[in-house]
């Protein structure tokens, strides 16, 4: 009975550690995203004026895709290892 207890413990630990850290890398990419839309709203031009609109956009979808990537990095490097199972 214990031994059953305490695998279902070892098993739920790496799953904890990832949701802090998942929340953690996802904190950051919303405190990134707001900084960039932040930023670019001082500068937006005119929505009458097209070709404005189309250079300022590429600044800023770049800035956001450059986000996601560091989140989505983020993500992966804090997923829990696969460990090799041991049989006996």
């Amino acid at each position: 009975m214990t031994r059953i207890l305490l695998s279902a413990l070892l098993l739920m630990l790496p799953a904890a550690a990832f949701a802090q850290s998942a929340d953690s890398c996802r904190r950051e990419y919303e405190a990134e995203k707001t900084r960039i839309e932040r930023d670019m709203a001082r500068s937006r031009p005119a929505q009458t004026d097209r070709d404005s609109q189309a250079r300022w956009f590429k600044p800023h979808y770049e800035a956001m895709e450059k986000a996601a990537r560091k989140a989505d990095a983020c993500e992966r490097a804090s997923r829990p290892r696969p460990q090799p199972v041991w049989t006996a």
